[in-house]
C-alpha cells in the first residue's frame, strides 16, 4: 500500500489509528489502557492481565472520500506493586481510495507498530489526595509497508486522578510524543475525563480527547494537518473477579477525527 494523501498519512500515523492508544485513542480501546490510572480497578501485586481491543471508525478527514478502519489489538499487562508494563501489537484493515489511480475503494490489511509502556503509580501522600500515573511509551517500527513511519517514537504521559465528591472522579492527562526522524514534528496530547462508579462497580465515564497533529515535511513542503478532537463515552463493566469489558463510542469533533467510531476492550486478570 502506498498512500499519496497527506490526510491519509495523518490517519495512518496518528495516535487514533493506533489506539493512542489512545488516549484514548486516545484512541479508543487503548484510551482506557492509556488514560485510566491503574487504581481505578482494584489490582493485585504481581498480576498478569491479557487484553484484546477491537475498534472501528469511519470518517472523511476533509478528503471528500470515506475511510473505514477496523483494528484488533492484543495486549498483555504485568504489575508489581507501583510498577506496571504493557505490550500491545495492533493489526489494521483499511478501506478507502488507497490508490488514486484506481476507481472505487480498496482494502489493505497489515501489522501495526508495537507499543511498549512502562508506568509508575504514585499513591496519595495524604488521605483523599490524588493518584498519579507516569508512563513512558515506546513505539517500535514493526508496521507493514506504509502502516507506520519506520521510526521509533517515545511518548511521555502523566495522568492524575482525584475524587471530587458524590462518587464522581476526574482524570486529567497530558503527554508529549517525540517522533523519530525529520518528517514529522513532535506533538502534544491531553484529555479530561469525568465519571463515577456505581454501587455495582460499573464505571460510567465521558472523555474529551485532544491530540495535536504533526506538521509534515514532504521534501521541503510543510503541510499542517488538523488536530484531533473527540468525545468518548465509555463504560467499564466487571463481569467477574477476573473479567472486565470496556465498551465505548467515539464522536469526532474536528476534521482530524473520524466522524464516529465504536469498540471495546476485554481484559482477563489472572
Amino acid at each position: 500500500m502506498r498512500p499519496r494523501s497527506p490526510m491519509l498519512l495523518a490517519l495512518l500515523l496518528g495516535p487514533g489509528f493506533f489506539f493512542g492508544f489512545g488516549s484514548a485513542a486516545p484512541a479508543r480501546a487503548d484510551f482506557v489502557w492509556t488514560f485510566e490510572p491503574s487504581h481505578l480497578v482494584p489490582e493485585l501485586p504481581d498480576q498478569v492481565s491479557l487484553g484484546l481491543a477491537v475498534d472501528f471508525n469511519s470518517g472523511k478527514f476533509d478528503t471528500g472520500d470515506r475511510w473505514d478502519t477496523l483494528s484488533f489489538q492484543p495486549a498483555v499487562r504485568i504489575e508489581s506493586d507501583n510498577v506496571f508494563v504493557r505490550l500491545a501489537l495492533p493489526f489494521h484493515r483499511l478501506v478507502g481510495p488507497i490508490d488514486p489511480d484506481r476507481s472505487g475503494s480498496q482494502s489493505e490489511f497489515g501489522l501495526g507498530d508495537l507499543n511498549f509502556d512502562l508506568g509508575y503509580t504514585l499513591y496519595p501522600v495524604v488521605r483523599g489526595g490524588p493518584f498519579f500515573d507516569f508512563v513512558t511509551r515506546v513505539k517500535a517500527p514493526t508496521a507493514d509497508d506504509d502502516f507506520g513511519t519506520g521510526k521509533t517514537d517515545v511518548t511521555l504521559l502523566i495522568s492524575g486522578y482525584q475524587m471530587v465528591g458524590y462518587g464522581f472522579a476526574v482524570i486529567g492527562d497530558f503527554g508529549v510524543r517525540l517522533r523519530g526522524g525529520d518528517t514529522y514534528d513532535d506533538t502534544l496530547q491531553a484529555a479530561f475525563i469525568l465519571g463515577r462508579q456505581t454501587k455495582g462497580q460499573i464505571g460510567l465515564w465521558l472523555a474529551y480527547d485532544w491530540r495535536e497533529s504533526p506538521t509534515v515535511d514532504f521534501g521541503g513542503d510543510e503541510v499542517d494537518l488538523p488536530d484531533e478532537h473527540d468525545l468518548t463515552p465509555f463504560v467499564s463493566i466487571p463481569i467477574s473477579k477476573h473479567l472486565r469489558v470496556d465498551p465505548y463510542a467515539v464522536i469526532g469533533l474536528s476534521q482530524g477525527s473520524p466522524d464516529w467510531g465504536i469498540g471495546t476492550s476485554v481484559w482477563w486478570k489472572f
